[in-house]
């Protein structure tokens, strides 16, 4: 088993949607994000640059969704993957993105895992 870099429960105000009010209005979305790393990423040591900084992730995420309107859930969950599939050192990466305030009684959403090609 790899091991894997969490960030849950982040909340941006991001453009999303089909729709006018959407398109114009930013809306409360919830990421989590989970990253693989491959095998023998890490060499064992106490060393910031033997692993992916999350700090650097999560500023990443947020630089990409409050940067631009997304019709789709779906289109920001490719993209936020592919932004973690960038560093070589992640095997695989699962993102859910929830909208929080579409509807009173539930937030709706979608999660995708994508793996590194070689």
């Amino acid at each position: 088993m790899n091991d894997k870099i969490l960030i849950s429960n982040l909340v941006v105000a991001a453009r999303i949607g089909i729709f006018e009010e959407e398109k114009n209005t930013p809306q409360r979305i919830r990421i989590h994000c989970i990253i693989e790393l491959a095998p023998q990423t890490r060499s064992g040591k106490d060393d910031i640059t033997d692993t992916i900084r999350y700090d650097t992730v999560r500023q990443n995420i947020i630089h990409l969704l409050t940067g631009q309107h997304t019709e789709l859930l779906e289109t920001a969950a490719e993209n936020i993957a592919k932004l973690c599939l960038a560093d070589k050192r992640a095997a695989a990466a699962t993102i859910r993105i929830e909208k929080l305030d579409v509807f009173p009684d539930c937030q709706v959403g979608v999660e995708i895992t994508r793996r590194q090609t070689i």
